[in-house]
């Protein structure tokens, strides 16, 4: 069972039960809360209280907004602190699923378009792709956890770091003959080999996710209890 999924699905529906002004406050809260600061299943559980919290509120006629007043940067730097934190297999589990399904698209695409199941294509290039992956990863991880509190300019330095690695490593790499040289291998080879990739990694995700689950906290009250 996809945990994550249900979550966001329960979520929804009954984010439909609470007023506009407390669920756009929800939004600004969780959209500080990236899988660089806080693992995916910990920001469903903080939505969902929150939700629930709106709710009580709207039948004792106020608001979730009125009940925190204006410590809603405090509160959301409290929840994070107080989580369990980013979710470091998490992370790389994401990253190797959204690259192998990207790779399946891309190279199952270019296939479908050909209609040459026999081409081929150095090794070394996926290979780069890999590395650059595992690069950026790393340095959003060190640099979206510095800078993702940040109001001023400061909080767009994780875009320009995307950016600049992106740029060198196409620069650079895809322009030479290192990612053209070498062994081939064929793409079809690759698309199913990245189809076991996905698969994988699909399941490991979902394991890890029930893994958190079976160890959580309740966040949000636990802050709340402490601030009565």
């Amino acid at each position: 069972m996809n945990i994550i999924k249900e979550l966001k699905k329960e979520n929804n529906k009954e984010s439909r039960k609470i007023m506009l002004d407390d669920l756009g406050l929800i939004r600004n809260i969780t959209d500080n809360m990236n899988e660089y600061l806080m693992n995916s299943y910990d920001k469903q559980i903080v939505k969902r209280d929150l939700i629930g919290m709106a709710q009580e509120m709207k039948l004792r006629g106020t608001t979730l907004r009125d009940e925190l007043g204006d410590n809603v940067d405090e509160f959301t730097k409290e929840i994070i602190e107080n989580s369990r934190g980013p979710s470091k297999l998490e992370i790389f589990l994401t990253t190797i699923k959204s690259s192998a399904i990207t790779f399946i698209i891309i190279f199952g695409g270019m296939l479908l378009l050909s209609k040459n199941f026999d081409m081929s294509m150095s090794i070394y290039f996926p290979i780069l792709v890999y590395l650059f992956l595992g690069i950026q990863s790393i340095l959003e991880f060190i640099f979206v956890s510095a800078f993702n509190k940040e109001k001023n300019f400061k909080k767009y330095i994780p875009n320009v770091i995307r950016g600049l690695t992106f740029f060198i490593f196409f620069y650079y790499f895809i322009g030479n003959k290192i990612a053209r040289g070498g062994p081939e291998v064929k793409i079809v080879c690759l698309v199913i080999i990245h189809l076991f990739i996905y698969a994988i990694t699909y399941f490991a995700y979902n394991k890890h996710i029930e893994n958190l689950a079976e160890s959580s906290d309740d966040i949000v009250k636990d802050l709340i209890d402490k601030t009565k």
